[in-house]
C-alpha cells in the first residue's frame, strides 16, 4: 500500500500570528496532577473595568484531539474499527484540558501515527464487505468505476473535510485514486482516497477562514460549515453529519437562533452525553485516576478496577444534574445521593445495589453525598497521608474556583518530620509557620481540612494517620465568613458562592474555545454567567448561551488577512 504522508506539517499556530512556547503540563502517576485548573501568566478578565463589549479573544488554528479524531472516524467509517488512536502520543494537558490549541503541536512521530492510522482504517474499511457497502455505497468496478470513485470522493471528502469540496480538492482525491488504477483489487482506490483524506490538513486541522464582517471590519464571521464544525466537535466530539452540513450551507447557522436550534438537536443526540463527559472529566481532573497506584496492604479495599468505577460513578452523578433544563447543576455539590456498584459500595460502607452501578440514597450516618465526598475526587487528591489537606485544597482552589496557583519554588522546605504526639493537622500547622511555606499553604491547607475525614482512597475515617481524632474545621482564605466544619458545610458554602458558578462558566469557555481566557473575553464571560444565573444555573442554558455568543460564531480579523 502506498503511503500518502502529510506534506504540510508546519502550519501557523494562530490566526492572529501568535504562538506559544509554553510547555504542556503532564499528569504524574501518583495521584496528583500538574498544570490543571486555572492558568498562569494570563489575565483572567474578572473585573468589570476590563470588559469591552466589542472585544473578542484570539482564535487559534486547532488540530483534532485524540477524542475528536476517534469520534470523527466513527462518524465517517462506522463503529467497531481498530483503535488507532491508542498509538497516538498523549495530547498535552494545559489548564486542565487536553484541547488547548496553543499546545497541540505536531511532530514527526504524530505525523507517522496519522499515516499508520489512515492506512489501517482504509484497509479495515475495504476489507469488510458490510462496512464498505455502508460507507462507499457503490462498487468501483468496470464501467461504474469512475462514477463510483467520484461519488465516494465527493461525499467522503465533504464529511472528512467538513465542507463541500471545490473542483481542485475533488481532483486531488481522484488523482490519488488513480494511483491504484492498475491494482488487481479495485477497492484499493477507495482505500487510497480514505488514506489521503484522513492525512490531509483539512481533516486533522479545524481550519476557519470565515468572511470579514461587513458591519465590523475587525471581525470575521465564521462560515456556516465552520460553525457546524464547532458545534459538532463540542457537543458530539465528532465531524458534523451530512445533514448538519446541509443546514449550514443553506444559511441556517448564520444567526444565533439557528445555531441554538441546531445545538438543542445535537444535545438530544445520545452521543452528546459521552462527548460532554469529556469536558466534565477533564474539568474535575478525573483522568489522573488512570495513573493512581495505592498500596493494597495499606488499603485492602483497593483494586485495579476501582479507579474506573470511581470515574463512572462521578460522571453518573454529574449526568443526574447536567441534562435537565430545570436542574441547578450546582446541586451536584450537595446531592444526598451518589452512584456505586458492589465494590464501591463496600468502600463507602453502604448497602450494595442489586446489580451494576446504581443510585444510592445516603443517610446522615453514611457521611456521603455530593461531589466532594466522591471517592474519585478524594483518591486523585490523596497523594500523601499527612498532606491530604494540601492536595485537596489545591483541587478546590483550581478546579472549583479557577484560582491560579504558582508551582512551589525549588527551595520550598518539605513537610517536617512528625513529632511524637502530633496530629497530621498540627504537623501541617507547624509547617505553615515557616515563612517560605506560609503564603501558599495558608490558601491550601485550611480549605482541604474540610475533607480530612476521608483517607487516600476515599474511605471514611475517624482518626488520621497518627491515630489522632479528625478535626475537619476549615476556612477559605480570601472569602469573608467562609468557615466550615466538614464536607457538607463546605459544599453548602461553595454551592451558593458566585465564584463557583463563575468558574464553571470559565471552564466551559476554555474547553469550548480550546484556549485560555484573556482580558478580551471579560464581556463574554460576564454575559455567559448572567445567562447561567438567569437560567437557574441550568447546564443546557449555559451551553446554549455559549454557542449563541459572538465568541463562538466569530473571531478577530488578522492583521494581514481574514
Amino acid at each position: 500500500m502506498r503511503r500518502w504522508a502529510l506534506t504540510a506539517v508546519a502550519m501557523a499556530a494562530c490566526y492572529r500570528g501568535g504562538s506559544s512556547d509554553e510547555s504542556a503540563a503532564a499528569h504524574d502517576d501518583t495521584g496528583g496532577s500538574a498544570g490543571t485548573g486555572a492558568d498562569t501568566g494570563e489575565a483572567q478578565g474578572d473585573g468589570a473595568e476590563a470588559c469591552t463589549a466589542d472585544q473578542l479573544g484570539p482564535a487559534y488554528l486547532r488540530r483534532l484531539t485524540a477524542h475528536e479524531y476517534r469520534g470523527s472516524v466513527e462518524t465517517l467509517l462506522g463503529p467497531g474499527l481498530p483503535d488507532v488512536v491508542g498509538a497516538f502520543p498523549d495530547d498535552p494537558v494545559v489548564g486542565g484540558f487536553d484541547n488547548n490549541a496553543e499546545a497541540l503541536v505536531i511532530d514527526d512521530r504524530l505525523v507517522e501515527r496519522w499515516r499508520d492510522a489512515a492506512e489501517t482504517l482504509g484497509a479495515a474499511t475495504i476489507g469488510d464487505p458490510d462496512r464498505r457497502a455502508l460507507v462507499v455505497g457503490c462498487e468501483p468496478i468496470g464501467d461504474d468505476r469512475a462514477a463510483c470513485l467520484e461519488d465516494f470522493a465527493r461525499r467522503f471528502g465533504r464529511l472528512a473535510w467538513r465542507h463541500t469540496l471545490d473542483d481542485d480538492e475533488l481532483a486531488g482525491l481522484l488523482a490519488v485514486a488513480d494511483a491504484a488504477a492498475d491494482d488487481d483489487d479495485p477497492w484499493q482506490a477507495i482505500a487510497l482516497v480514505i488514506e489521503a483524506a484522513l492525512q490531509s490538513p483539512s481533516f486533522v486541522f479545524r481550519v476557519e477562514r470565515g468572511d470579514v464582517d461587513p458591519d465590523d471590519p475587525t471581525r470575521v464571521r465564521l462560515r456556516g460549515t465552520e460553525v457546524a464544525t464547532r458545534l459538532s466537535m463540542l457537543l458530539l466530539g465528532s465531524t458534523p453529519s451530512a445533514a448538519l452540513l446541509d443546514r449550514a450551507e443553506v444559511g441556517e447557522l448564520d444567526d444565533a437562533d439557528g445555531v441554538e436550534a441546531a445545538a438543542r438537536e445535537l444535545l438530544a443526540d445520545p452521543r452528546a452525553r459521552a462527548a460532554m463527559r469529556e469536558f466534565y472529566a477533564q474539568w474535575l481532573q478525573l483522568p489522573v485516576l488512570e495513573h493512581v497506584v495505592r498500596d493494597a496492604a495499606e488499603h485492602p479495599q483497593w483494586s485495579e478496577t476501582l479507579p474506573a468505577t470511581m470515574t463512572e460513578a462521578t460522571l453518573a452523578l454529574i449526568d443526574a444534574f447536567a441534562w435537565d433544563e430545570a436542574a441547578d447543576v450546582r446541586d451536584v455539590l450537595t446531592a444526598p445521593f451518589g452512584f456505586a456498584d458492589a465494590e464501591l459500595a463496600g468502600l463507602y460502607g453502604v448497602a450494595a445495589p442489586a446489580d451494576g452501578l446504581a443510585q444510592i440514597d445516603y443517610g446522615p450516618d453514611d457521611r456521603r453525598g455530593g461531589l466532594l465526598t466522591e471517592a474519585s475526587i478524594l483518591t486523585l487528591t490523596g497523594k500523601s497521608a499527612s498532606g491530604l489537606p494540601i492536595f485537596r485544597g489545591k483541587f478546590l482552589r483550581e478546579a472549583l474556583l479557577c484560582e491560579s496557583l504558582p508551582p512551589p519554588p525549588a527551595t520550598v522546605p518539605a513537610i517536617p518530620p512528625a513529632v511524637e504526639g502530633e496530629s497530621d493537622r498540627e504537623r501541617l500547622e507547624r509547617h505553615r509557620t515557616d515563612p517560605a511555606c506560609s503564603g501558599c499553604h495558608a490558601l491550601l491547607d485550611p480549605a482541604g481540612f474540610g475533607l480530612a475525614e476521608y483517607d487516600a482512597i476515599g474511605a471514611h475515617r475517624t482518626v488520621d494517620s497518627t491515630g489522632a481524632p479528625i478535626d475537619a474545621r476549615g476556612s477559605l482564605s480570601g472569602f469573608d465568613g467562609f468557615e466550615f466544619d466538614g464536607p457538607f458545610e463546605l459544599a453548602a458554602l461553595l454551592h451558593d458562592d458566585p465564584a463557583v458558578s463563575q468558574c464553571l462558566v470559565r471552564q466551559l469557555f476554555r474547553y469550548g474555545a480550546g484556549r485560555r481566557d484573556t482580558e478580551a473575553d471579560a464581556c463574554t464571560l460576564d454575559g455567559l454567567h448572567q445567562a447561567f444565573d438567569d437560567g437557574g444555573f441550568s447546564m443546557p442554558a449555559l451551553i446554549v448561551a455559549f454557542v449563541r455568543s459572538d465568541a463562538f460564531r466569530e473571531r478577530p480579523r488578522t492583521e494581514d488577512g481574514p
